[in-house]
């Protein structure tokens, strides 16, 4: 019999052990900076960012700094790293994109689809879309296009061509923000419609899709830096709080890239790097800390007490192995001790539930991670305020068969 008892003590052992494990084990992160794989100090990935600039302010080539990242309500891992890449008509230096990624790359156009600058006429060439006749774009749209191009060979799959630097109305329902410069509000006026035009634009990127899939890879460049005239922390402040948003719909967080690379050019002007740095220092709390306000799921702790019922049962009953003496202060348990049966074990833990639900509160009350140590606490502690109730118990039992 004690055979029985020794199995039946070393499997409730087991169970609360279980227990234990799960509730000193850490839960997930859900935002860090860094990386999940190497989540780093704020701190640590401005250091980061300082040390990637060369002497006259430029990004050193080939950098890869991983800033952010966000694990959402439905367990999908979103980054957002910084890269330094360069574009030619016939190669993409800096980056190779993984061969198994649906990748897509921004290029910034005006409304006719030709005029572009900086980084944005090779990335046309090198998807073989020079010129689009007839394609005109409203200010702060975009146009996702399959890229034909040598870059569809290095894993680019489309390009999305966003028309936000525009300089004419030709074809065209809204006039540019150039028309504010000049026409009407002057300085203001432009910047406003710019980071209008900006928000549009940004926001119709990040939620882009491919071939009707979600993105694994987008490419955004620091758009309306240049000739738009806006400063990089503008289009930090913008792509931050804009992702901050889509993560916290949880319809719009679905349509959300895998990753998004921000891309950063090591042949810009002298000290821009700086700018960069800047921006993403000051505007990456903003995301942050918006998205950990997210109501995210909360691991189920209600077996916690199960497993402190066997923690409870399994003391009690090794106590009364090693010292058949306790039997006589706990006879209600004297049953589990010498002859362990499924019904009897069974029923000690229905009762035991039962208290533990009429003590449910307390343990409700507490929060993470107090909350699950007294789920689990309750749970052994039940199993001695039980012994006198099914003691009780069944001297009724004795006395209506009796």
């Amino acid at each position: 019999m004690h055979f029985r008892s020794l199995i039946v003590c070393l499997a409730l052992s087991l169970i609360f052990l279980l227990g234990v494990i799960w509730t000193i084990w850490p839960e997930p992160s859900w935002v860090g900076f860094g990386s999940p794989e190497a989540t780093l100090s704020k701190q640590a990935i401005e250091k980061a960012l300082l040390e990637s600039k060369t002497s006259d302010g430029l990004a050193r080539a080939g950098l890869r700094i991983p800033i952010v990242w966000f694990r959402t309500p439905e367990n999908r891992v979103i980054r957002v790293t910084l890269r330094e890449m360069s574009f030619e008509g016939d190669r993409i230096d800096g980056f190779r994109i993984p061969p198994d990624k649906r990748a897509a790359i921004v290029s910034s156009v005006d409304q006719k689809v030709y005029v572009s600058s900086g980084s944005s006429g090779p990335i046309l060439q090198g998807c073989a879309l020079t010129r689009l006749d007839g394609r005109a774009m409203l200010p702060g749209s975009i146009d996702v296009i399959p890229c034909q191009g040598v870059y569809s060979k290095l894993g680019i799959a489309s390009i999305i061509n966003v028309a936000i630097v525009t300089f004419s109305n030709d074809q065209l329902d809204a006039p540019p923000c150039f028309s504010q410069l000049y026409e009407q509000q002057g300085d203001k006026g432009y910047q406003e419609c710019m980071l209008d035009q900006l928000r549009s634009g940004i926001g119709s990127i990040i939620a882009a899709k491919e071939g009707g899939n979600t993105l694994d890879l987008l490419i955004l460049p620091e758009l309306t830096t240049g000739h738009g005239g806006l400063s990089k922390r503008q289009f930090y402040a913008t792509f931050f709080s804009l992702l901050a948003n889509k993560l916290s719909d949880a319809t719009a967080r679905k349509q959300l890239p895998s990753e998004i690379v921000l891309q950063v050019w090591s042949h810009d002007r002298p000290g821009s790097f700086l700018q960069t740095i800047d921006g993403i220092r000051r505007e990456i709390d903003g995301s942050v800390e918006a998205f950990s306000k997210i109501d995210h799921p909360a691991r189920s702790i209600a077996w916690l007490r199960l497993a402190g019922i066997a923690g409870g049962l399994s003391l009690a009953i090794s106590g009364m192995l090693i010292f058949p003496r306790l039997q006589a202060v706990f006879p209600a348990l004297q049953s589990l001790a010498s002859a362990p049966t499924a019904t009897s074990l069974l029923a000690w833990i229905v009762i035991c539930f039962g208290l533990a639900d009429s003590l449910y509160g307390l343990a409700g009350s507490a929060t993470p991670p107090w909350e699950e140590y007294t789920q689990l606490g309750l749970g052994v502690l039940i199993v001695p305020i039980a012994a006198p109730v099914i003691k009780a118990l069944k001297s009724v039992q004795d006395s209506i068969t009796g």
